[in-house]
């Protein structure tokens, strides 16, 4: 195929739109995965740093405790069950990402 002179600053100005566009979805993949796991850690990070805070203050923490602090939010016990489940997600799917990226998708 033969290429004419106007055809290679053309497609010159396609590559960067395109460079362009890629940069931006990888960006949006790392912050959505970023997100999702933040937001399904956020309970564990809490509940650790609240329970490490009370035995640093020269408490006793019993099973009774942590077991009556636990049970309170549904939602926090939800999201604690799920965090391997949500990093494991978020790692696989920034690898496909990344694959997908690196060739262009589909190219």
């Amino acid at each position: 195929m033969l290429l004419s002179a106007t055809q290679d600053p053309f497609w010159e100005k396609i590559q960067k739109v395109r460079n362009t566009e890629l940069s931006i979805l990888w960006r949006t993949f790392v912050i959505d995965a970023t997100n999702g796991f933040l937001l399904n850690a956020i309970p564990t990070v809490v509940s650790v740093a609240t329970f490490s805070v009370y035995v640093l203050a020269g408490n006793r923490l019993t099973a009774a405790k942590v077991s009556g602090t636990s049970a309170a939010p549904p939602s926090a016990k939800a999201a604690r069950r799920a965090a391997p489940e949500t990093a494991q997600w978020a790692t696989t799917h920034a690898g496909v990402y990344a694959a997908k990226l690196r060739t262009g998708f589909g190219k």
